[in-house]
Order: C-alpha cells, then sequence, then structure tokens
C-alpha cells in the first residue's frame, strides 16, 4: 500500500460507526465499489472478494472448468495461480516466460493438449503478457482465458485495461499491491452469465438473494469468499488514487531506467506494452547469473535508497518451490486430490528458459514517492555497479 491517509481512516469510521458491516445492507460500500473499478476499467461487471486467490478460484468455476481439465500457468507467478486449478479439481501445466517474464505464447502452443481448457497469463509485476499472440492461440485451440491481473491493477495491453482481455480478469488488493486493502480481490467480466456463476460461487451458493429474485443461470454450492465492508470503504478511497499512483509510479522508473541505460552486457527487462506497464519493479536483463549477484553486492554497500531482488530467489514466485503441485499433492484428502486421476511428470528442470532468465534478471523496487532528482540518482548508482 503506497499511499494512505486521513480519507481511509474517514471511510472507516463512517462505516464503523454507521453499523454498516455487511455487503447486502443499504449503501453498500462493497457494491459502491463494485461499480467504480467496472467504470475505471470498461467492463461490465465486477465482483468483490476476499482476496486474489479468491477471485482465480471463482474465475475457473465460473468458466466451467473442473475435474479432467488442464490449466496452463506460467512457471514464473505466485504459486496462487497454479493453486486456483487445483482448488476446482484441475491441474495446473507450466509454460516457459519469456524475457518479459511473462508468459512465452510459443511455447503455450507447444504444451496445449486435449485435455486443455483454460488459459492464464499472468501480467507479473505489472507488465502485461503478449495478449493478441495468447488469445491467437486461445481461440485457435478454444480454451477459455482468464488474466491473472492481481499484481497490475491500473495497467493496460494496447490501449486495453489488464484484466479486461480475456473472458475473465481477477485483481488483487493485498498489501503488496499498488492499491489495497490489506486483503482484497475482484473478478471482472463482460459476460452476465459468467458473472452471475462467480457470484454464486463466492456467496455459498447465493445463499443471500431475495426469494422471487430472478438468477439467470441455475444456483450451485459454492463457499463464502465475500469481502468486508470495511475493506470496501478502503477501496473505494484506494481506487480514486489510483491514477495518481501510476503516474508518479512511471515518472520514477523512467527516471532511473534512463539513467541506466544499456550497457555492453546488460539492458532493461524488454516488455510487450512498456506503455501499460504498471509495475513496481524495473527489470535489468544481464548477460550471466554470476552478473547479478555482483551488482547487488555492490548496490547494497552502497547505501542504495530502494529495494533489490534477484527473482530466482523469489521464492513461493519460482515453481520449483511450488512443493504441493511439484509432489502431486493437490487437496488434503487423497480421493479429492486431482493428480489422483490425472498425474503430472513434473521436474524442477521441466521449464530450463524460465530459470535460465530469472537468474540473470535484477529487480530495483520503485517507490512512487521518490524525488525526482533522487530517482536519478539512484538510477546513476545502479548504472555504476552494473559497469563495475
Amino acid at each position: 500500500m503506497f499511499r494512505i491517509g486521513e480519507e481511509e481512516v474517514a471511510a472507516v469510521r463512517e462505516t464503523l460507526l454507521g453499523k454498516r458491516m455487511w455487503r447486502y445492507q443499504r449503501d453498500s460500500q462493497t457494491e459502491r465499489f463494485e461499480h467504480a473499478l467496472s467504470r475505471k476499467m470498461n467492463t461490465g461487471y465486477a465482483l468483490a472478494l476476499a482476496s486474489g486467490t479468491g477471485a482465480l478460484i471463482a474465475g475457473l468455476t465460473a468458466l466451467g472448468i473442473g475435474p479432467g481439465d488442464e490449466v496452463l500457468v506460467p512457471a514464473y507467478t505466485y504459486i496462487s495461480t497454479a493453486i486456483a486449478p487445483l482448488a476446482v479439481g484441475a491441474v495446473p501445466i507450466l509454460v516457459e516466460v519469456d524475457e518479459t517474464l511473462t508468459m512465452d505464447a510459443s511455447d503455450l502452443r507447444r504444451k496445449i493438449t486435449p485435455r486443455s481448457r483454460a488459459v492464464i497469463p499472468v501480467h507479473i509485476n505489472g507488465h502485461p503478457c503478449d495478449m493478441d499472440r495468447i488469445l491467437a492461440v486461445a481461440a485457435e485451440h478454444d480454451i477459455s482465458v482468464l488474466e491473472d491481473a492481481c499484481q497490475s491493477v491500473g495497467g493496460s495491453y494496447r490501449g486495453r485495461r489488464l484484466g479486461t482481455i480475456g473472458e475473465m480478469g481477477a485483481f488483487s488488493f493485498n498489501f503488496y499491491k499498488i492499491i489495497s486493502c490489506g486483503e482484497g480481490g475482484a473478478v471482472l467480466t463482460r459476460d452476465p452469465v459468467l458473472y452471475e456463476r462467480a457470484r454464486i460461487y463466492h456467496d455459498s451458493g447465493l445463499c443471500f438473494f431475495s426469494p422471487g429474485q430472478e438468477v439467470p443461470v441455475p444456483l450451485f454450492a459454492g463457499v463464502s469468499m465475500r469481502i468486508s465492508e470495511v475493506l470496501s470503504a478502503i477501496l473505494n478511497v484506494q481506487l480514486e488514487r489510483l491514477d495518481g499512483i501510476l503516474d508518479d509510479l512511471r515518472t520514477v522508473k523512467r527516471a532511473i531506467g534512463r539513467e541506466i541505460g544499456e550497457g555492453p552486457d546488460w539492458r532493461l527487462s524488454p516488455m510487450h506494452d512498456a506503455d501499460g506497464d504498471c509495475g513496481i519493479k524495473l527489470g535489468i536483463l544481464l548477460d550471466t547469473p554470476d552478473r547479478v549477484g555482483a551488482v547487488l553486492a555492490r548496490l547494497r554497500t552502497d547505501d542504495f535508497p530502494l529495494g533489490l531482488e534477484c527473482p530466482f530467489y523469489s521464492e513461493r514466485h519460482v515453481y520449483i518451490n511450488w512443493e504441493a503441485v511439484l509432489e502431486q499433492r493437490g487437496a488434503a484428502h487423497p480421493l479429492r486430490n486431482p493428480f489422483r486421476e490425472m498425474p503430472v511428470p513434473y521436474t524442477d528442470d521441466m521449464c530450463p528458459s524460465t530459470l535460465d532468465v530469472l537468474r540473470r534478471t535484477l529487480y530495483v523496487i520503485v517507490n512512487p514517492e521518490l524525488e525526482a532528482a533522487a530517482a536519478a540518482e539512484a538510477g546513476r548508482k545502479v548504472r555504476k555497479a552494473l559497469e563495475g
């Protein structure tokens, strides 16, 4: 959460003192947020939920994904992207990422089988995927597209908002996201049937609808993923801050990137749409993993004002650290484990291109509050470390 102030405090106070703690009461903060988010993202429907993981699971449920299905996910993403298919009874199939660290559309095509039913492209760290190619592959094989835009609220790809390009999109608002309420999520779609199916699932089978209210799809059993009115009150204020946060984030990022430039064995990480980037991390791609370690060591002894990271060491974001997936423990009860009927031959080295590019990437974690002069100085320090 980059910016929080008295406006959020006032919104929470008003909600608490008004004793309106449940989304189905009048003047619902959650309903207000859903309408505001759908307008902001230029999509027909937005459903607020308790988490981004819940948004992915509700999205897959709405799309009809289940036992016997394969869902293609990138090998570099937060583990929730791979866990969500297991939660609906499907199995995740790992796809390589390219130098942008987003899904490699060529490898996506190679990994599709007759059991493939959906693909989850992840706009990781706010960097847009190659959506035109991914959509083309998906259309060719008649598979659904659920965008994981959990780390990219407000970003775009060729003028289209991330999370609104596929059939459905998932957002997250946890503490590490561009706008945040601590924990929260949303699923977006233009399809009223998909929206209703997600709404039913997230609300225990739509328990709290009025008798006689017309529901366009049959009710089915679900779980409770409803978001709190207090969290929605925070999100209503945070959404108003989004454009300002992104403007400042991009300004700081450009200032740092200009100073870093390109060298004999490094360059800024490529992007599929730099104008639509909304990431909090600036990537630098080096020729060898050893160089990444050396540059990190220099910067960490140079009073560097920003965070630094090699994504290979980002733990649950890298498939080799997904024990539950690699060891095929897809559920607590063995009879509910999707791998029981559909074993997948996972290995630690099954996505070598992904591991290679992760080891050769250095991330500078950007703070949108940084002044222009400080951002430029940070960029010069990175270049100095790169030059050795």
